[in-house]
């Protein structure tokens, strides 16, 4: 069970990055994917273990199909929450509409990719609920507390984050 696990773990992450290189081609910042993949991936490390300690376990919203282990937690941050940070740096020049858009886009890709491939559950409500939740508000929210962290680690300037002043 926990190979499988790992394989979907693994899909996820495969598909999570091939998004982002599609973004990155699509807005003309193929030059910088490595250096905005670093920089997610450094972010996404940290910020992806608090996240899930703290939204995952702490509140329950979520949980895991391999736990939450210290392990899966460094993986996790450093590949799902770094390509999905990486991905974040690409909305910098974006409105906050834009965002929401795009945040609820994300989602519904990631939400379908998980539904063939679990890593995650969500674990309040009934499944519509939950899903409509997730990704038309969760997503949104999720995606704009990574550019108050990019804004406040790499002084990344984004337009749907205008009020965070450095």
């Amino acid at each position: 069970m926990v190979v499988e696990h790992l394989l979907n773990f693994a899909i996820l992450i495969c598909l999570q990055l091939f998004f982002f290189v599609i973004h990155a081609v699509s807005v003309g910042e193929k030059k910088q994917i490595f250096t905005y993949l670093g920089k997610g991936m450094l972010l996404g490390l940290p910020f992806g273990i608090i996240f899930d300690l703290v939204v995952g376990k702490y509140f329950g919203l979520f949980d895991y199909e391999l736990g939450y282990q210290m392990w899966f937690l460094v993986l996790n941050g450093i590949f799902s929450y770094g390509f999905m940070t990486a991905n974040v740096i690409l909305l910098r020049q974006h409105s906050l509409l834009h965002m929401y858009f795009w945040s609820s886009g994300l989602g519904l890709i990631y939400e379908i990719i998980n539904h063939f491939f679990p890593v995650w559950q969500f674990t309040f409500g009934s499944a519509l609920t939950e899903w409509i939740s997730v990704v038309f508000v969760l997503y949104t929210g999720l995606i704009w507390l990574i550019m108050v962290a990019l804004r406040l680690v790499y002084r990344i300037p984004f337009q749907a984050v205008s009020f965070v002043k450095l």
